[in-house]
C-alpha cells in the first residue's frame, strides 16, 4: 500500500476507495511545470560548473552524451534516459550541489512517463 500511496502523491495514480486505483493520464501542466524549474536551476548548476573548469567531471558527462548517443542510434530507450539522469546528476555533483539533483529527481515523475512514451514511439517509428 505504501507503494500505491508514493505513486498518488506524485499523480501516477489515483485511488477509488471500494474501486480500485488507476493510472492517471499525463499532466501536462506538471510536465511544463517540472521543466521550467529544472531549466531555470539547471541553467545555474552549468554556469558554476563551467566557472570551475573541472576536467574530470566534465570529461564524465561527455561520456554520459556518449552514451546516450549510442543508446539513441540503438532505440534503447531505459539506457538512454538512464544516462541522461546520470548526466543531470553529475552536473548537480560538478556544481557542488548533489542535493539539488535529489530535489529535481521527484519533481520529474510526470515527465518521465513522457519521456519514455515519446521516445518509445520514436523508435517504433
Amino acid at each position: 500500500m505504501m507503494v500505491i500511496s508514493r505513486l498518488a502523491g506524485e499523480g501516477l495514480a489515483k485511488v477509488w476507495p471500494q474501486r480500485g486505483t488507476f493510472v492517471s493520464r499525463i499532466s501536462i501542466s506538471a510536465v511544463l511545470s517540472a521543466r521550467f524549474i529544472r531549466e531555470a536551476v539547471e541553467a545555474n548548476l552549468a554556469r558554476i560548473v563551467a566557472a570551475s573548469c573541472q576536467t574530470d567531471a566534465l570529461t564524465r558527462m561527455q561520456e554520459e552524451i556518449a552514451l546516450q548517443h549510442r543508446a539513441d542510434q540503438a532505440a534503447d530507450v531505459e539506457s538512454f534516459i538512464e544516462s541522461d539522469d546520470r548526466f543531470h546528476q553529475l552536473l548537480a555533483r560538478a556544481a557542488g550541489q548533489e542535493p539539488v539533483w535529489a530535489a529535481l529527481d521527484r519533481l520529474k515523475a510526470q515527465m518521465n512517463r513522457l519521456r519514455y512514451l515519446s521516445m518509445q514511439s520514436l523508435t517504433a517509428a
